[in-house]
């Protein structure tokens, strides 16, 4: 989950405290309600830049929240909780009174009640930004050419939600999946891409399923990663940043596990290099880095995966850049980390196999 956050507000369970601290509570909350809340800035983001799905808020980002809705007596127990925003759409009735000790029913029907506005808002959101797709106007800084190319417009036409905000909470692939007509086979093959699981994936290629592999990514076109789409190369334990538009795509091959390892990377601490060859075929980023700036490069040099990495840095075969530099100044012919530091998370969170 996200970074802890702050342990302010009123304690953990109840609201309790004299009347002095509850008006200072109720002005301070006051102030923080009138602008719309704001996650946190990452590492390298800009004011405007901030996460716009929930899924994205760290559990600082979701204690801040609650304050805002005048819940802050709560925010110790959701940050002990580690409740980020992705789990935060997750909760019901039950999770807020048995686990996080939110007595008070009214407290829960109002926790409940703004998560389904924030799901609303995000629809919403989505909504705006896929006219502006169909309209070339752009969203994420790539321009309309770089970003448009990958989203399937069979798919978004097809896609109910636009009319119909009640139907937010649905996983959007899912959504797809569930309503595209059987006369349209390449809608229906998209759909099922976009309700493909991202660490599903990294656990095919973690045990070489190559030809399970393959078939879900069929029906993705045959287009290998355009640069325009990165915004930041790497920031520092975050990994790559893309543009927004693309950020917010239901799947590509770029998304990373909670590690910010992408199928690419898993393939190179592998060295699978046949996998890695489909994954760069179908848009996968060889220069993607890590939250710790390591590339698939970095670790297929580290595992003595020669011949991957010949492949992966030339030209005309995975088309890499081998003069990347991971958190440690270090380069790919240089090691994952300083000498005596041994391998960070991702070393070891999937570590080289030696099946094929």
């Amino acid at each position: 989950a996200g970074s802890r956050g702050p342990r302010g507000g009123g304690g953990g369970g109840g609201a309790g405290g004299s009347a002095a601290e509850a008006g200072y509570e109720h002005d301070r909350n006051a102030k923080f309600a009138k602008a719309p809340f704001k996650p946190d800035l990452k590492p390298g983001q800009l004011p405007g830049q901030e996460a716009v799905k929930v899924s994205a808020w760290t559990v600082g980002d979701v204690a801040r929240w609650l304050q805002t809705l005048k819940l802050s007596q709560y925010q110790e127990a959701f940050v002990d909780a580690a409740v980020d925003g992705e789990f935060l759409y997750d909760l019901d009735d039950d999770d807020l009174k048995n686990t996080l000790g939110v007595e008070h029913r009214l407290h829960r029907k109002k926790i409940l009640n703004f998560v389904a506005r924030l799901k609303r808002a995000e629809f919403e959101h989505d909504q705006q930004l896929r006219r502006q797709m169909r309209a070339g106007g752009g969203g994420g800084g790539a321009g309309p050419s770089a970003v448009n190319s990958y989203m399937d417009p069979a798919v978004d036409a097809a896609d109910p939600a636009l009319g119909d905000p009640g139907t937010a909470a649905l996983p959007p692939g899912a959504l797809a999946a569930a309503t595209v007509g059987a006369d349209d086979p390449a809608a229906q093959a998209r759909a099922a891409v976009n309700a493909l699981d991202i660490k599903e994936i990294v656990g095919w290629v973690r045990h070489g399923k190559f030809k399970k592999i393959a078939e879900a990514l069929d029906p993705l076109p045959n287009r290998k990663f355009d640069p325009a789409l990165v915004r930041v190369p790497y920031v520092e334990d975050f990994g790559t940043a893309y543009q927004e538009a693309y950020e917010r795509e239901v799947f590509n091959l770029n998304k990373a596990d909670d590690f910010g390892n992408t199928p690419l990377l898993v393939a190179g601490q592998n060295g699978n290099r046949k996998i890695a060859a489909l994954l760069v075929q179908k848009g996968a980023n060889p220069n993607h880095q890590n939250q710790q700036g390591q590339t698939a490069g970095h670790y297929a040099l580290a595992y003595q995966f020669f011949d991957f990495s010949s492949w992966l840095f030339d030209p005309a075969g995975g088309g890499g850049d081998d003069t990347i530099e991971n958190r440690y100044g270090l380069g790919v012919y240089d090691g994952l980390a300083p000498e005596g530091g041994g391998y960070e998370e991702g070393g070891a969170e999937y570590p080289a196999l030696t099946e094929g």
